[in-house]
């Protein structure tokens, strides 16, 4: 299962969906594609600090960037939505 843990900046994923074999895995990919697209916005326009790891990704993040942290939660959750046997987010006491 994929972990989103999002806490006061700081959001961290992690983890596989195990959905489908390797190549196929739709969950992992969509995750993926909506995570890396926020690094490499918060890379070219940003100044949170980012981390990638095997199987992790932790996003230190700054208040300015805390609308592209949102819109990612946003995303994830509609993902979520539809396969939550294979992603779990965890938002604590956060309203996004």
């Amino acid at each position: 299962m994929i972990s989103v843990k999002v806490t006061d900046k700081v959001v961290i994923v992690s983890g596989h969906a195990m959905f489908a074999d390797a190549g196929k895995d739709i969950v992992c990919s969509g995750v993926s594609s909506i995570t890396f697209g926020t690094l490499n916005w918060l890379e070219q326009f940003g100044k949170s600090r980012t981390t990638v790891e095997a199987n992790k990704i932790t996003i230190n993040y700054v208040e300015s960037d805390k609308q592209a942290i949102d819109q990612m939660i946003v995303q994830l959750q509609t993902i979520e939505e539809s396969y939550p046997k294979f992603i779990k987010i965890d938002k604590g006491n956060q309203n996004v």
